[in-house]
């Protein structure tokens, strides 16, 4: 590995590092999890944010998805179902879930809240498994949070590279 870069590992929800990393990368961080991330990018001065969103049934802690009949529908309702199990269990609660993340936390955006209702967005989290235009109506609401905060954001399904100004 060159001398002049390092990859670390730490607690997204509780992160313990005191650096400011030029970029923070995710590919596949579930639901409030990608929020996390992108938050500590934001928080530790990082210049750049390239990430791939997933799970966005899973914001605001919902586990709950609009039942349909298909494969993909039946998976992210058992995953759900046991996501839900396991955070009933103290040794893992802060695990996958946090409370910065719950309903009041969505839509994340100033342009989100006015536009939305946090009961609206998990409605929209509930369908998102299902359907590409939940997840980018999700994501969109992230690309808008970030470019708030002064990032220049390129957005490709479920794909985030975003550069801070």
């Amino acid at each position: 590995m060159p001398v002049n870069y390092s990859f670390v590992k730490d607690d997204i929800f509780n992160p313990q590092l005191n650096v400011q990393p030029t970029a923070v990368v995710f590919f596949g961080a579930c639901g409030a999890v990608s929020d996390g991330a992108i938050d500590y990018a934001i928080e530790s001065g990082a210049s750049y944010l390239m990430c791939r969103t997933c799970c966005h049934d899973n914001i605001g802690g919902n586990v709950t998805v609009t039942a349909r009949s298909n494969h993909v529908n039946r998976f992210f309702r058992f995953k759900n179902w046991a996501y839900d199990r396991m955070r009933r269990v103290p040794k893992y609660a802060g695990f996958y879930f946090s409370p910065t993340y719950e309903r009041p936390a969505y839509p994340r955006s100033t342009v989100g809240r006015q536009l939305s209702t946090t009961d609206e967005f998990l409605a929209v989290a509930r369908d998102s498994p299902d359907s590409d235009i939940c997840r980018a109506v999700i994501d969109l609401d992230r690309y808008l949070y970030l470019e708030e905060r002064g990032f220049r954001v390129e957005y490709q399904g479920e794909l985030l590279v975003a550069e801070r100004q």
